[in-house]
């Protein structure tokens, strides 16, 4: 059964059995990885997988105010009867929800661009092994304390279709290309790992030569040692590092259910200055070629690009039609889903934009400060405070300008709405990383310990 077909029959059975209410959400991927290794060792080793391809569809019933749902990954009509009995059996057992109001109505999806490359069909396997075999080889000869270095592809094509009971049914596709290179080093007692991935939509937008060059500057960084002091420092976050933080300390604060709850350290800021007014934060679903670009959300509804922070100003949270209706507010289309979940809100393409200069100069204005490539512990952030405390691992040290080596044992803690208010510019390094799309982006006076 087709994608369309299976979840236009899921909604029509749902209502026939019982639901006041239904939609459908359902999905075909197939994915092909393929990766090497160079070891001083064993030399070039080749590795290929490929994913079977997995399929299936998620139904959500209304019964009265009672919502549930269920899954198959069988798309035959026995099967997805079943799932629906299932969802309406739970739907029927569960407490009413005074809060659901209805499912969205249909509109128009939006007209999007680039975010499916037929290529990805047959994708060029040898071709990219070639490519990864040169990349192997060169990368082991720059320099003689790289012991191991890993290179790989990624070649995803995912299918999706939706329909509600109130007149949604739409469908697309989507790609996925990725590469990816990482050298494992070693010098004096000093490992390191420099690294750099990179992810597009279309086949020839993707650029492993230039994920060489960056693994390579910062395997040999990592290589030298460097000391700064501990206190209020200039920090500046390559995207990496940041998508991370931003995602716990940020995306959650503006989700509508969090905000509702009150759980939220930016509920009933709307209209608040939470930034210097040379920040603007907008999130986007439409853009040419975003990895969140789709012509609807999870539900149906038509994606669409809405302004976040405006100047600093904080202009509007993030919604499905659930929390939209809450409000008397339409969805802004942020719902999300896979065919096995609930629906939750997430952000689309999330695009940070302010003062620019060029990476070398927003590097060279630094006295001294840290290059932040990556964090962890970002999922302690407290959602209530905006308070976090991460490490700042691989982490490097600005001295007049330069980046002079890796600073190990690296602390970086304050809150979020702290950490906004301290931007104080950004590089011109733009690239998507998940949901982000930034350059290098620098703040002042953040709490640093070492």
């Amino acid at each position: 059964m087709k994608l369309i077909e299976a979840v236009s029959f899921a909604v029509k059975k749902s209502l026939e059995m019982g639901a006041n209410q239904a939609d459908a959400y359902a999905s075909k991927s197939f994915s092909t990885s393929i990766q090497a290794t160079n070891d001083k060792i064993g030399g070039i080793k080749d590795r290929r997988a490929t994913s079977e391809m997995v399929e299936g569809i998620g139904i959500r019933v209304a019964v009265g105010k009672s919502i549930a749902y269920a899954y198959t990954t069988i798309l035959e009509e026995e099967s997805i009867i079943k799932s629906i009995k299932e969802a309406i059996e739970l739907a029927k057992l569960k407490e009413p929800d005074p809060d659901f109001k209805s499912l969205p109505p249909a509109k128009t999806p939006t007209s999007v661009h680039k975010i499916f490359d037929k290529n990805i069909l047959t994708p060029p396997i040898d071709e990219a092994f070639e490519e990864i075999r040169t990349i192997l080889s060169e990368t082991m000869e720059k320099n003689p304390n790289f012991n191991t270095i890993v290179s790989g592809y990624s070649f995803t094509w995912i299918e999706k279709a939706i329909a509600n009971s109130l007149g949604i049914e739409t469908s697309f596709k989507e790609s996925f290309i990725g590469t990816t290179v990482y050298i494992i080093a070693e010098k004096e007692g000093i490992r390191c790992i420099g690294g750099k991935s990179q992810n597009r939509r279309m086949l020839n937008e993707i650029n492993i030569k230039l994920c060489q060059e960056e693994a390579i500057k910062y395997a040999e960084l990592g290589l030298k040692k460097a000391k700064i002091e501990g206190g209020e420092k200039t920090v500046i976050f390559q995207p990496r590092a940041f998508v991370s933080l931003m995602g716990y300390g940020f995306i959650r604060a503006i989700d509508a259910y969090n905000v509702q709850e009150g759980k939220s350290y930016l509920t009933n800021k709307i209209n608040s200055q939470i930034a210097p007014e040379s920040l603007t934060l907008i999130d986007d679903g439409t853009m040419d070629g975003g990895l969140r670009t789709t012509p609807v959300d999870a539900e149906g509804v038509p994606s669409q690009r809405n302004i976040i922070i405006e100047k600093g100003v904080l202009k509007g949270y993030l919604y499905d039609s659930y929390t939209a209706f809450k409000e008397n507010k339409e969805s802004t289309g942020n719902a999300t889903r896979q065919f096995r979940s609930a629906i939750s809100i997430s952000p689309r393409n999330q695009i940070i934009s302010g003062e620019t200069m060029k990476l070398e100069e927003l590097i060279g204005d630094v006295k001294e400060g840290v290059l932040i490539r990556g964090v962890m512990g970002a999922h302690s952030t407290n959602i209530a405070t905006g308070a976090f405390s991460v490490s700042a691992n691989p982490a490097y040290a600005i001295i007049n300008g330069e980046i002079v080596g890796t600073v190990r044992g690296c602390m970086v803690a304050g809150t979020f709405q702290e950490l906004l208010s301290k931007y104080a510019g950004q590089g011109d390094d733009v690239e998507q990383i998940s949901f982000l799309i930034a350059p290098s982006i620098k703040f002042e006076r953040v709490r640093v310990s070492i």
